[in-house]
């Protein structure tokens, strides 16, 4: 089938092969181009967010491979996904994944800033508090360029998105999601659920979609964007 567990060559251009739980232990050259060479089967081994102990910020190229099984649990207040934060993503695909967290948690970053997820797929579902997301959590000047995300996401708080939590100055475009989206906070709060954005700061979204289903405890659902500020 070509896929081996639990980790596969990831070639850097300009330094030492990595696996991806060495990423996730080890110091990464800032700037790096990082490649995926092999499918990826997790088992459902628990899994450490890349980047949650040391930074990583890059370029990683899924290379059209996929990454089966993720299990990452954050039981504290942090950035839960396959990446902690800040990593330019494309061409990646992410089958059966789960992840249990705090704020800002998604299946593939946990929140992003100033970088663009770009031909990734996700499957999964995704639990936490605030800033829930299928792809990315909490994103802020990012860009989504054709993204599909088939996703089941449970917040206890707000900013719950279908795609993304809350996007501050970003765009989307060409995003797909189905699954279901639910905030089931106190009914006196604004929860701010939506079916690609929850909460949509200073930002756009153009040729995407939701066939989704939303519960809302203290406001009311939006098919595209919970809210909007401007």
């Amino acid at each position: 089938s070509g896929e081996i567990q639990p980790t596969a060559n990831v070639v850097v251009q300009g330094a030492p092969t990595y696996d991806t739980r060495s990423m996730s232990d080890e110091e990464t050259p800032d700037g790096a181009f990082f490649r995926l060479e092999n499918n990826i089967v997790l088992a459902a081994a628990a899994f450490k967010p890349i980047g949650w102990s040391r930074p990583f910020v890059g370029n990683f190229d899924g290379n059209g491979h996929v990454v089966s099984g993720l299990t990452v649990t954050v039981g504290m207040p942090g950035e839960a996904g396959l990446f902690a934060a800040d990593t330019r993503i494309h061409d990646l695909s992410l089958r059966g994944a789960r992840v249990d967290g705090s704020d800002r948690s998604a299946l593939l970053v946990g929140r992003s800033t100033r970088t663009r997820v770009e031909r990734v797929r996700v499957e999964g579902r995704v639990t936490g508090r605030a800033y829930v997301g299928g792809v990315v959590g909490q994103a802020s000047d990012t860009q989504f360029f054709d993204v599909r995300a088939a996703v089941t996401l449970e917040g206890t708080d707000r900013f719950v998105g279908g795609a993304v939590g809350q996007l501050q100055r970003g765009n989307v475009v060409r995003v797909l999601v189905t699954g279901s989206a639910s905030s089931m906070g106190g009914a006196e709060r604004c929860l701010y659920v939506g079916g690609v954005v929850g909460d949509l700061d200073a930002g756009t979204i153009q040729e995407s979609a939701a066939d989704i289903v939303l519960t809302n405890s203290g406001g009311i659902p939006g098919g595209i964007v919970g809210w909007a500020a401007r």
